[in-house]
């Protein structure tokens, strides 16, 4: 799941991210932080909300620059790197 090429309150993408996990519970969740193609990027107070509300979420694409710390990724896998 890519954020949004919307700006958007960190509350909104995490209802969306949710909202998306919810409608397909049996699919696992990767999501996407690709700040040159969005208008959102997703912080890693974010992606732990989003990993603590919604057991579907597994991973995490990073195309950032700057790595979060393991801690914060809340039990999902570790970050995606490159194309996926």
């Amino acid at each position: 799941m890519a954020t949004s090429s919307f700006r958007a309150p960190d509350e909104a993408v995490i209802a969306h991210a949710c909202r998306v996990a919810e409608v397909a519970p049996d699919l696992p969740i990767v999501l996407s932080i690709i700040p040159q193609n969005a208008g959102n990027t997703l912080s890693s107070a974010v992606v732990a909300t989003i990993a603590a509300r919604c057991s579907n979420v597994v991973g995490l694409k990073d195309r950032t620059e700057i790595s979060m710390p393991a801690s914060l990724y809340n039990g999902i896998r570790r970050p995606l790197t490159g194309a996926v």
